[in-house]
């Protein structure tokens, strides 16, 4: 099955709300401004940081990628 492409910002919502996460939840891997800013679209996720989530998350750094 073909998934269709979503945006970084949209996926780190997803996988927040998935597994029940608060914003807090991740503070030691991003800082809550930033975070906020990554996940209203005003801010991109970097390469050091979509290596960070996919750690957290134990998924693909890629999906952190727009495509």
């Amino acid at each position: 099955f073909a998934i269709e492409a979503s945006e970084p910002n949209e996926v780190l919502r997803y996988l927040i709300e998935l597994r029940g996460l608060k914003q807090g939840d991740l503070a030691e891997i991003v800082p809550q401004g930033n975070l906020s800013a990554i996940l209203s679209g005003k801010r991109k996720i970097s390469a050091t940081l979509a290596g960070k989530l996919a750690r957290f998350f134990n998924i693909s750094p890629a999906v952190f990628v727009p495509g």
